[in-house]
């Protein structure tokens, strides 16, 4: 009965020390890319429909393109190549589900006009949320909300 109790306590102490496996890996997220869903907001008789490519991060920025299609303002419409800010600080808070502020720049493949753009990211969960970003157009503030994912390439 003894050497029971032995075993048992034995096995008790490898099952504490034991390292448990997670069954999800925890991907480091500097390799990871940012996902902004597509998103509208009304302008003056017509909408504007903001498309987003995939972000891929080096550093601390996330880039890709986008494409601005304003309806029925067809010549008002763009495109280019965006650039977001996203410091680890920023993703950390973001792991934890606190709101973090970014900024970015959008560079116009027109004419080449930069930009400024402001978003503050909610994460849902660490993988999730909604983002809510804005810029100038001329002298038109400009608001979407839409919804985030961080994922895998």
């Amino acid at each position: 009965m003894k050497r029971t109790i032995e075993l048992l306590m034995l096995l008790l102490f490898l099952d504490a020390i034991t390292p448990v496996s997670s069954a999800e890996p925890n991907p480091d997220p500097v390799n990871r890319v940012l996902i902004i869903e597509r998103c509208v907001t009304p302008v003056s008789a017509g909408k504007a429909t903001l498309s987003i490519s995939p972000l891929r991060r080096t550093g601390d920025v996330y880039a890709g393109d986008y494409h601005m299609n304003v309806s029925p303002y067809f010549f008002k419409s763009e495109k280019g190549r965006l650039a977001i800010v996203v410091s680890d600080e920023s993703m950390a808070r973001v792991t934890k589900g606190l709101p973090a502020d970014i900024t970015g720049t959008a560079t116009s493949s027109g004419d080449g006009e930069k930009r400024r753009i402001d978003a503050v990211a909610t994460p849902a969960d660490p993988q999730r949320g909604t983002l809510k970003l804005w810029f100038f157009a001329g002298d038109r503030k400009m608001v979407f909300t839409t919804s985030y994912r961080i994922t895998e390439p």
